[in-house]
């Protein structure tokens, strides 16, 4: 619709008033109408285009419905035919004065979170006094989002402004400055100064990519900073920060720095020190330090030593310290060396006495210790290390040897043995494009090995070596072994063609030979050959999925070597693409690598790195040279790791494939999801126009299929903002790979009384939520003291798993153990009752209010719905 009356608006939300379903209403601004804007009641009210103070003032016609029950407002100055740009194409709305903000506040009077994003501050002269504040006492968060003063490229900001802005409210909880450009003093404007020694009226300050930011330090220090009690930097200004830090005193408990790329391009090693030298805030509880290292030169010696010198440092009140350093390669593929070959240990240990967690990757943590492990196996002896809590860990132990490109892995031969060497380096991770952190040292192509943290009986097996998926808290709490297996990823593990034969499925094959190896050597890390569990999130869940479909068609007699499983958000839904249908994914990556894929010999110069290096096969899928569609590698059905016929979907729809687990010795299933899956999904992939969602889900599903899947949703206009598309996008893609395929599988196992759970969690650590860029807000996402909390997204849930203890404030913790312990207790009486005593449509809950449960799915029907538009499932019920 083009024009909506305020008036018709103002009936609906009086008829809807009890009603906390989102309403959605997009209509004109003018006077007397509302202009691009979203509203859901009850939540958020976001305005965009605004252009003119006028248009904000027809906020005065609104009725009391809206006015009463927004607790979010967003002005942005985004429109559709922008009039001035910045350098990320975003438009400035003109002329948003203060008083006219003031006027718009005071009309909300349940506000809590208030974001200006992409507008411009209309110069006032003289400069605005208010008698007196907003009529709010508090307000839980300010955003400013790339708010500006003048309509030049880069929006600036004038930096006194932020005084005046800040007096509209008494109390402001946290305020937020993201991509921000400041100016110091432009000509002809005096703003009056800040009362000296001011108290600050926000407790939490985070900073995010803001350039000139010791413009904002040095207003901000006129301030009383004793109250700022969480201080959140993304910068490399190290010398303003250090500054900056320097004079906080009192009450400050949180500090976190991410240093970004260029942390290491600063001459002066002393400004690292500045940055984090907090021995005069005697409240610190936490620091936590990001660095991310990329074509850097400095020796990393000299760089862990200025780091890592710095603990000593700090108040004896700090209890945790959290370091995550992430590396990328030389263009030319060059390694660094290993981090902390230094031994100046025993130095920086003094100084961490008082620390109950020093959070950094295992390998860091291992070269401090100096107790060491030896165990035997069939291989040989191997030694590893203890982690800061005593768990016994190994890093990197091969389970295979170092594969062919494009080939099935080769198990260890019985004469193989390992070396004689510490295994408590992670030097490595595998290949695959655009590494976000998964590992601490370098990409390495034939990545097959294991890390082990030890303690007893159990076994884990995912995506390896993040921080956030180590092991060691849950290992040791838990008396378990847990495994994370490292195997080919991308092309790498998954390439696939007809013409030539490429049988693909390289990534499931190494993985299946690790679970072999585990089999055969866990009980010389004190685990039970009887009891291993095999677990993943997200592509993690598919292999595990892909695992029991594997070891449904063992052979007569041939037991699988795990005895359950437990997927987290994914799963299978639809047979995957045959080696035909593959075979333009790999004609796609030829013409990216300037090879001719009809050349008989196109394969062995594939799997030649001196003539096709790793890094030009990432780089062609990172820049998408391969085609949007051909840019994600996956399993295939080739008829050897999976049979053809009957398809993987028809034989787990018909209860063959739950019959042939329990044969195979698997005893229980569980798996579930999100509730805000979505949001991760829909920035999984770049998309900005409606066509760009149909190119993208051709990465997962077959075209035909891809165009069957659109027909089940709502087709967007062509002027559809970006965030609609994207918003779009998550639901589709997310419903696909995770809402849907969890919900077939409960219903084929249930159906044939195999033993099953699934799970559904609505609560998450707020620290690890995203608050994206989206308006829509759910009632998980606001919280009455806690202001904004962002979503329950795709693996938020991570850390509760691992029972990741640096992550999680105390009664954060209290809950992840109740949840561990619910699920074990859920798996044994499954496994004692041999089927699942609950029908397919009762799921167990981790509630918004932190509580455990079971419930009924309240969006069983809106999701089996889609099962429509599969192969097999058009009559099925």
């Amino acid at each position: 619709m083009e024009k909506l009356p305020v008036e018709l608006i103002g009936a609906i939300l009086e008829h809807l008033q009890g009603d906390k379903r989102s309403l959605g209403v997009c209509c004109t601004l003018s006077s007397r109408w509302v202009s691009s804007a979203r509203y859901h009641l009850f939540y958020s009210l976001t305005i965009r285009g605004v252009e003119r103070v006028c248009d904000l003032m027809a906020l005065k016609h609104f009725p009391s419905p809206l006015t009463w029950f927004v607790k979010a407002l967003t002005i942005d100055g985004t429109t559709t035919t922008p009039a001035v740009m910045d350098s990320h194409h975003d438009a400035i709305a003109q002329d948003l004065s203060l008083s006219a903000l003031v006027s718009v506040v005071n009309l909300l009077p349940s506000l809590t979170i208030l974001t200006l994003r992409r507008i411009s501050l209309a110069p006032q002269q003289p400069p605005v006094r208010l008698e007196s504040p907003c009529p709010q006492r508090s307000l839980k968060q300010l955003n400013l989002e790339s708010v500006g003063r003048s309509l030049n490229i880069r929006a600036e900001f004038y930096a006194p402004d932020i005084h005046t802005v800040l007096s509209l409210f008494t109390d402001i909880g946290e305020l937020h400055l993201s991509h921000m450009h400041f100016s110091a003093r432009p000509s002809g404007y005096h703003p009056p100064p800040p009362t000296p020694n001011k108290p600050l009226p926000f407790t939490t300050l985070r900073i995010n990519r803001c350039n000139s930011i010791s413009i904002i330090f040095q207003n901000l220090r006129s301030y009383n900073l004793e109250t700022l009690s969480h201080l959140s930097v993304e910068s490399f200004a190290l010398d303003a920060i250090g500054r900056f830090v320097h004079d906080i005193r009192g009450t400050l408990q949180h500090f976190s720095l991410d240093f970004g790329r260029a942390f290491w391009g600063s001459p002066d090693s002393e400004h690292v020190r500045n940055a984090i030298q907090l021995r005069d805030c005697s409240d610190l509880h936490t620091m936590s330090v990001a660095v991310f290292l990329s074509d850097c030169t400095l020796d990393l010696h000299d760089g862990w030593a200025i780091l890592f010198g710095t603990i000593p440092r700090l108040p004896p009140s700090v209890k945790v310290v959290t370091i995550d350093i992430l590396i990328n390669s030389d263009e030319d593929g060059s390694t660094f060396c290993p981090f902390l070959e230094w031994q100046d240990w025993n130095e920086i240990a003094s100084g961490l006495n008082s620390l109950d967690q020093l959070e950094l990757h295992l390998q860091d943590e291992l070269a401090k210790s100096q107790a060491s492990v030896t165990i035997q196996t069939q291989y040989g002896q191997i030694t590893g290390g203890r982690a800061l809590n005593g768990a016994a860990v190994f890093l990197e132990v091969p389970y295979a040897l170092p594969p062919t490109r494009f080939c099935d892995p080769v198990r260890l031969p019985n004469d193989y043995r390992y070396e004689d060497k510490k295994y408590v380096f992670e030097s490595s991770y595998a290949t695959q494009p655009s590494n976000d952190g998964q590992a601490a040292g370098m990409p390495f192509e034939d990545k097959v090995g294991l890390g082990k943290p030890t303690e007893n009986p159990f076994l884990q097996f995912g995506s390896p070596h993040g921080i956030s998926a180590q092991a060691q808290f849950i290992s040791a709490a838990r008396s378990e072994v847990w495994v994370n297996i490292g195997y080919r990823l991308s092309a790498f593990g998954f390439l696939a063609s007809d013409v030539p034969r490429i049988d693909g499925n390289f990534g499931f094959k190494d993985q299946w030979l690790a679970l072999t190896w585990i089999k055969e050597n866990i009980a010389s890390f004190g685990g039970n050959p009887d009891d291993i569990q095999i677990s993943g999130l997200s592509a993690g869940a598919h292999s595990v999925h892909q695992m029991l479909h594997h070891a449904s068609h063992l052979p007569g007699g041939e037991l699988a070597p795990f005895h359950s499983a437990i997927l987290q958000s994914n799963a299978i839904v639809i047979a995957p693409k045959t080696p035909t249908e593959l075979r333009p994914q790999f004609q796609a990556l030829c013409h990216a690598l300037k090879l001719d894929p009809s050349d008989p010999d196109v394969l062995d110069k594939l799997r030649d790195p001196s003539i096709v290096p790793w890094q030009a096969i990432t780089r062609a899928i990172e820049t998408d040279a391969c085609g949007v569609q051909y840019g994600t590698f996956r399993g295939c059905l080739d008829g050897i790791w999976l049979p053809i016929s009957p398809d993987p979907m028809a034989w787990q729809r018909t209860g063959s494939f739950a019959r042939s687990l329990t044969a195979k010795g698997i005893r229980s299933i569980i798996f579930g999801d999100l509730s805000e899956e979505w949001y991760l999904y829909s920035i999984a992939h770049p998309v900005k126009r409606f066509d760009d969602i149909k190119l993208n889900l051709e990465r997962y599903y077959q075209t035909e299929m891809v165009e069957k899947i659109m027909g089940l949703y709502r087709k967007l206009p062509e002027d559809a903002t970006e965030e609609e598309v994207k918003r779009l996008f998550g639901e589709i893609l997310s419903e696909g790979q995770v809402h849907l395929p969890v919900r077939l599988l409960i219903r084929d196992l249930v159906k044939a009384g195999f033993p099953a759970l699934r799970y559904e969690i609505r609560w998450t650590p707020e620290q690890n939520r995203p608050l994206g860029e989206l308006p829509e807000l759910s009632s998980s996402m606001v919280s009455s003291d806690k202001g904004l909390l962002g979503y329950v997204t795709h693996a938020t849930d991570r850390s509760l798993w691992a029972l990741r203890l640096p992550t999680l404030e105390p009664d954060q913790a209290d809950v992840a153990r109740g949840w561990l312990d619910t699920i074990a207790s859920e798996v044994k009486h499954l496994e004692e009752r041999g089927k699942s005593g609950r029908s397919q449509e009762e799921i167990l809950v981790l509630k918004e209010d932190r509580t455990i449960g079971w419930m009924q799915d309240g969006r069983w029907d809106e999701m089996m719905r889609l099962r429509h538009v599969l192969p097999g499932e058009e009559s099925s019920t």
